[in-house]
This record gives C-alpha cells, sequence and structure tokens, in this order.
C-alpha cells in the first residue's frame, strides 16, 4: 500500500509516492485518458487497431461485438457518437490493461455508459476493472451518477477513478459504498473532493474509515464548496477522529446532509459533535444513530439545540440516552424552533423521559411535526398531550405501545419539604427580618421562648404548616440548639454574632458557638438568620454614613 507525501501535488504526479508504486500506480501512470477519445497505439500495440478497412471482430471474443461493430467508429475513419465513442474507449482498454489479469469486457456495463447512471453495484469487479471504465468516463458527458456500492474496487480501483473523475464536470453523485477502502482509498477520494467542484453528492459508507483518515475528511470539509451530502456511516471512526470532523463541521458552508451513524462516537467525540452545531448554519440532517452519546453528548446537544435554527431533522435512535438524557434534551427542544424531524427512538428513555420530551415540544416554540419513539412505551397521559400538538399543527408521534403503570426507573417524585425550609421560604417570602420575627414571639424578651408559645405564634404568623409538624420544629430547634431548663428556644447568640461581625467586620462561624449542633437544617436555618440580619444592619449602617455625609 502506499501513500501520499504531499495532496498539492495530485495524482497526476510520480512525486506524490513516496514508496514504490504498486501495479495500479503503474497502471495509472501509463494511463492518460486526457488524450484522444479514441487512444492512440501505446507501446507494443498491434497494427491491426489502426486498420480502417477490417472489422475488429476478431481482436477479442465477448458480448460487445455487436455493439462495438454495429455502427461505423472512429477506427474507421467513419460518422460516431459519444455513446459508441465511450463504449469502443472501454472494449479497446479492457484488451489494453498492462497487466496479466485482463477485466473481461461486460455488456451491462457498456450499456449502462450511455445513460444517466452507471450501475455496478454489487458486482464485485475489483479494481482491475476500473481501468477501462475510468478511460470511457473521461470524456463521457452521459453519465451523472457513478453506483460503484459493493464493487470492491479496492484502493487501486480509486487510483484510475480518481484520475477520470478530477476534471469531470457531469457526474454529481459518486456511490462508493462497501469498497474496503480503507484509509489509503480514502486518501484519493479526499483529494479527488478537494480538486473537484461538480461532486454533489458522495457514500463512503462501510470502508473502515478509521480515526487516522478523519484528517483528509476534515480537509474536505474545509475546502470543498459544492458538497451537500456526505455519508460516512458503518465506519470506524472514533472519538478523536470525529473531533477533527466536528472542528472542520462548524464551520462548513454547504455541506446539508451528513450521515455519521454505525460509528463510534461517544464522550469526547459526542460533546465535539454536538458543539458544532452552535457555529454551523447550513446543515439541514444529522443522523448519528446507533453510537454512544450517553449523558455527555446529551447535555451538550442540548445547548447547541438552544441556539441552532437552522438543522431540520436529527436521528438520535440507539445513543444509550436514559432519562436522565432526554429531561436535558427537553430544555433545549423547548427553545428550538428550527428542528422538524426528530428520532430517538430504541433508547433507555422511560416513560418519564418521553413524557419530558413530550412536554417540552408542547410547551415550548418548537416546531416538530414529527417525534420517533420506535420501541419505547409511553403511558396514555404523554399521548393525550400529543393530541394537544395536533391541535395546533401537524403532529405525528410514533411510540412502541402505551402501557397502564409509568416506569419504576427514572420515576419523578416530589420530595416533601423539610418542616424548617418552609419556614425559610416563609420569611423569605414575607420579606421577614429573622431576628425582629424570634423578637416578636418573645414577648417577655428575655431572648428565650417557650416551645408553647414557638408553636402558638408559628400559627398566628400563618407559617404553612400543620400544627403537629410545627410541634416537631419546636422540638428539634429545642432539643439540638441552645436551650434552657425548661426546653425552651434559646436564640441570645443570634443578636451576640451580629454585634461581634459588626464591629469585626469579620464572619464568625456559627459552629464555634453552636458546636452541639447536629441537626444539618437547623444549622442551615439558624446561619441564614443571622446573614440575613448581618445584611440588613450593614445596609442601614451605609444608608446613615451616606446621609451624614451629605
Amino acid at each position: 500500500m502506499t501513500t501520499m507525501e504531499n495532496t498539492t501535488h495530485g495524482p497526476n504526479s510520480v512525486e506524490t509516492f513516496v514508496t514504490s508504486p504498486s501495479q495500479a500506480e503503474k497502471n495509472y501512470n501509463h494511463y492518460d485518458p486526457t488524450r484522444e477519445r479514441v487512444p492512440h497505439k501505446v507501446e507494443g500495440e498491434d497494427d491491426a487497431y489502426n486498420n480502417s478497412s477490417t472489422d475488429s471482430s476478431d481482436e477479442y471474443d465477448t458480448d460487445l461485438e455487436v455493439e462495438i461493430t454495429g455502427k461505423p467508429s472512429s477506427k474507421t475513419g467513419g460518422e460516431t457518437d459519444p455513446d459508441v465513442i465511450c463504449r469502443d474507449v472501454y472494449g479497446r482498454w479492457c484488451d489494453k490493461y498492462p497487466s496479466r489479469h485482463k477485466p473481461f469486457p461486460q455488456s451491462h456495463i457498456s450499456k449502462s455508459l450511455s445513460e444517466k447512471t452507471l450501475h455496478i453495484k454489487h458486482r464485485s469487479i475489483g479494481g482491475p476493472a476500473m481501468f477501462p471504465i475510468s478511460a470511457a468516463l473521461t470524456n463521457n458527458f452521459r453519465v451523472q451518477k457513478l453506483d460503484l456500492d459493493g464493487a470492491d474496487i479496492k484502493e487501486e480501483g480509486v487510483i484510475y477513478l480518481v484520475k477520470a473523475l478530477v476534471d469531470n464536470v457531469t457526474v454529481s453523485h459518486l456511490n462508493l459504498s462497501n469498497n474496503n477502502l480503507e484509509h489509503e482509498g480514502t486518501q484519493w477520494v479526499a483529494y479527488l473532493l478537494t480538486k473537484n467542484n461538480f461532486l454533489k453528492h458522495v457514500n463512503l459508507s462501510g470502508n473502515k474509515i478509521q480515526d487516522r483518515s478523519a484528517y483528509h475528511i476534515a480537509t474536505v470539509l474545509e475546502v470543498n464548496k459544492s458538497l451537500d451530502h456526505l455519508d460516512l456511516s458503518h465506519n470506524q471512526l472514533g472519538e478523536q477522529g470525529i473531533k477533527l470532523i466536528a472542528a472542520a463541521l462548524a464551520y462548513n458552508s454547504c455541506l446539508k446532509t451528513f450521515r455519521l451513524n454505525w460509528n463510534h462516537i461517544r464522550r469526547q467525540g459526542a460533546v465535539a459533535l454536538s458543539q458544532s452545531l452552535k457555529f454551523n448554519d447550513c446543515l439541514r440532517l444529522l443522523d448519528v444513530s446507533w453510537n454512544g452519546f450517553g449523558y455527555e453528548g446529551s447535555l451538550a446537544l442540548s445547548k447547541s439545540l438552544k441556539e441552532n435554527k437552522t438543522l431540520r431533522e436529527l436521528n438520535l435512535s440507539n445513543n444509550r440516552i436514559s432519562w436522565h438524557g432526554a429531561l436535558l434534551l427537553s430544555r433545549g427542544l423547548k427553545l428550538n424552533v428550527g428542528l422538524h424531524i426528530l428520532r430517538i427512538g430504541h433508547n433507555p428513555l422511560t416513560t418519564t423521559g418521553c413524557h419530558d420530551i413530550v412536554n417540552a415540544i408542547a410547551a415550548g416554540s418548537s416546531q416538530i411535526k414529527t417525534l420517533d419513539l420506535e420501541g419505547v412505551p409511553i403511558v396514555a397521559e404523554t399521548e393525550i398531550l400529543s393530541s394537544f400538538v395536533r391541535l395546533k399543527r401537524d403532529f405525528l408521534l410514533l411510540h412502541g405501545g402505551i402501557v397502564y403503570l409509568p416506569d419504576i426507573l427514572g420515576e419523578r417524585r416530589e420530595r416533601k419539604k423539610d418542616h424548617m425550609e418552609v419556614v425559610m421560604e416563609y420569611i423569605k417570602a414575607t420579606l421577614t427580618r429573622p431576628l425582629e420575627m424570634l423578637k416578636n414571639f418573645d414577648k417577655t424578651t428575655s431572648l428565650v421562648i417557650s416551645q408553647d408559645e414557638f408553636v402558638a405564634r408559628l400559627v398566628k404568623a400563618d407559617v404553612p404548616l400543620h400544627k403537629s409538624e410545627m410541634r416537631i420544629l419546636a422540638n428539634a430547634v429545642a432539643d439540638k440548639g441552645r436551650q434552657s431548663k425548661t426546653g425552651s428556644v434559646d436564640y441570645k447568640l443570634v443578636p451576640i454574632i451580629v454585634i461581634i461581625n459588626l464591629l469585626t467586620k469579620t464572619t464568625v462561624n456559627l459552629v464555634n458557638f453552636l458546636p452541639e449542633i447536629s441537626n444539618s437544617t437547623v444549622f442551615v436555618f439558624i446561619q441564614w438568620f443571622y446573614f440575613h440580619s448581618f445584611e440588613i444592619y450593614k445596609r442601614r449602617i451605609i444608608h446613615s454614613r451616606g446621609r451624614d455625609v451629605a
């Protein structure tokens, strides 16, 4: 196998090879399809080729005899049409292949040379067979689509093909899927795409492309200005390779469809690809199904969906996205205004995750018209919610069936608030100063409140707690905080700490004053009391000083 030293030289120069050339490269340099439509005699060629008065039927025994000799050809000096010339070139170069293993002409290929699509699908013709086909394509202005799926041309065949297509202005669709191109063949295709500005649709699926080929693919995304469809599915691109491709994709200005399904995209690769969508403004379809986006990819994708406005279809099927990831994606979908089709089936979303996604589509500014949750069951509430979306616009929900009970995994239950948290929320809502609230509870101004009085004052203040819960709270404060022998609530330390901090302008750790506090909630409550009071005193001092200066 060979490598290219500098792609700027192109395959037209022997200098591009840094190792001894293979037979394919020798043939490649020997073959020059830029000659006349009917090539000149090569060295050692039979003079019978140039005999204008004889038939060429004895040169080789194939099924192309009638097609080649049925009309006057350039060999006879008569008038010809382009179709006959292409078929004639194909037949000639099958015989002139400079190797013992010459490819046999095929009538199917010969006929297809005069059609818009050249089908050589699943024929396993091998690399040598591309030698005469490339010669015929050089001056062919009929073929617009070239389908070589499963032709097994490998690197040898790609070399011939690149020579023919590098200056071609007719072929716009090139299917090279399942041809075992690997790294070397991918290099040649990348070179072709950096030179040819007429190819729009390229399929490189199933070619064992790995991370070391990612640089060449990234170069194509940076340089090429005509490619709008690229298929790299069923390859072996991993994290490092996808990071290179994602960096180029972020600023690509022409690609509209990008298929990366069935690769090894996960973690850093998934994050990098998701982040590229923040900057890309031309991609319409992205297929990353059958990868491993997981939680990390979902988080990055959620942020990108909030900003991307051009992506229309996203396929995230089979990506190990759990209900955590579904919750993250729902936040991005709620603000996304461009996406129309989302496929996220066959993921462990659970019924909760499905409901979060549908709820985001219903409640936010989303314009999604098709939501594919194939293989994932939903609850009846989710189906009802989707019906409300249909009242606004056309909406299709595909799912794995309706179940009566939600999944235990992912079920979201509301956490019951602690009693002290309820009191803290009440104080914030009423803008009450904590220290003054305690003083209002303490009618005797002794800085000690009995538990009964504490509960009575909470009831009078309309704190949203049941009386039994207030009793539990009073016991917790009395038992765990500073308390008198009678079990009353003692709040002497609160004003002392405030005064100390006002004088020293430092923060005093309450743990030094209340070492016996073990209940974290009570500690947070008292700590919050202190800070709230301290801020009020500080503002009063600043205000009074400003007034004095004025």
